[in-house]
């Protein structure tokens, strides 16, 4: 008989990657849950509240296996977890449990983290990934995954937004504003690593840091530069040190106060420019490096390399070259 894996937040870019590897595997009856399923072959959809304690318990005890995706605000990625965690105490054979958690919760550390380094997370988010981490840390049969930055194909947050910022030119080389490591992994990898938490021995109660192998890190001005080339964005601007402080601390929330403004006329609001929120400027700088080692040796984990992922990335936006500019 097959294994029947859940996985929570499955409408979500990580959620659905996950969902649609384990399917295409073979081997597993996948239950992709969320609060708007989509139907998709291979899988049962399910509508689920992943931060309602009776709803999870109505579904758990008939799974083998939890992969949580589960993200958005704080608050809701606090209850998520509090429900979680509730439900599968309750449970008499705890089901193998998979979390996606964050790099956020180091904060501002710096130099080479490992999964034993101090927790000290600084915005809200990081906050509440630490706790969903405390919560479910304390279930039997948990497997922790902390990654880094996650980009590829459908990546909205570090390959979508990140391509057309480098398309309008309001990123580029950043100079020392952009020297921090750029802690980037591919989704292909995090997916690879849930796979291998769900079903190898011995891993159970283990935390383990997604990115890309130390040697392979790049800084954030060489990841813009190599990425703006693979799109054709060239040539890579050249940002002054005044235009960051003007997008973050002017632009950001002018465009914050419209797209909130027009979801309330109740009007689309993603055809407006991306943000570069201020946390973006501060992880550019920040020079922490994830140690991965564990992962890649625990979890018998191969990094996909950058030129293979950034190839694919760009390949995957269909994206016309821009008109070369005069230097």
């Amino acid at each position: 008989m097959s294994a029947r894996i859940l996985v929570l937040g499955g409408s979500g870019y990580i959620g659905q990657q996950v969902a649609r590897a384990l399917a295409a595997g073979g081997g597993a009856q996948v239950i992709v849950a969320s609060r708007r399923p989509r139907a998709v072959p291979g899988q049962r959809a399910l509508a689920l509240d992943a931060r309602n304690a009776d709803a999870l318990a109505g579904v758990i005890g008939g799974v083998d296996a939890v992969v949580n995706c589960v993200t958005g605000a704080p608050a809701d990625i606090r209850a998520n977890a509090d429900a979680l965690a509730a439900t599968l105490r309750r449970q008499a054979r705890a089901p193998r449990l998979v979390h996606l958690s964050s790099m956020a919760v180091y904060g501002a550390s710096t130099g080479r983290v490992d999964e034993g380094s101090p927790l000290a997370p600084q915005s809200g988010y990081g906050c509440a990934k630490r706790d969903a981490e405390e919560a479910l840390r304390r279930c039997a049969n948990t497997v922790l995954l902390r990654p880094g930055c996650v980009y590829g194909p459908g990546s909205l947050q570090w390959s979508v937004r990140i391509a057309q910022l480098l398309r309008e030119r309001r990123l580029g080389d950043l100079g020392a504003a952009g020297d921090g490591c750029c802690n980037l992994v591919h989704v292909d990898d995090v997916v690879a690593a849930v796979r291998q938490a769900l079903y190898r021995d011995g891993v159970a109660g283990r935390t383990f840091n997604l990115s890309l192998a130390d040697a392979e890190l790049p800084t954030w001005n060489e990841y813009f530069v190599e990425f703006a080339r693979r799109l054709g964005a060239v040539p890579v601007a050249r940002i002054a040190a005044r235009r960051l402080p003007f997008e973050t601390q002017l632009l950001a929330p002018l465009l914050k106060l419209a797209e909130l403004g027009l979801r309330q006329l109740g009007v689309d609001a993603s055809g407006l420019p991306p943000a570069i929120t201020p946390s973006m400027r501060t992880l550019w700088q920040q020079r922490i490096r994830l140690d991965s080692r564990r992962a890649a040796a625990e979890l018998v984990l191969r990094w996909k390399p950058l030129d293979e992922g950034l190839a694919e990335t760009a390949a995957s936006l269909r994206v016309a070259p821009l008109t070369r500019q005069p230097a």
